[in-house]
């Protein structure tokens, strides 16, 4: 059982508090991060590939195998 906190600072049980764990699903987790770093770079593949880490060829490939 957790410990919540109220707004007036006091403590409570809670059963329901659960933590989300993060998936771990790899494809999953790439597809976020082409997506999200997509975004951030303005749909700039090369800005996309260097901040990934990984070549522009390799960008291209995930973006067409994943429908991106």
């Amino acid at each position: 059982m957790q410990k919540a906190l109220t707004p007036g600072g006091s403590k409570q049980q809670s059963d329901s508090f659960h933590l989300k764990e993060p998936s771990l699903n790899l494809k999953n987790n790439e597809i976020i991060l082409i997506q999200k770093s997509l975004v951030k770079q303005q749909g700039n593949k090369q800005a996309v590939s260097e901040e990934l880490g990984i070549s522009r060829s390799t960008l291209w490939r995930k973006i067409e195998e994943y429908g991106l």
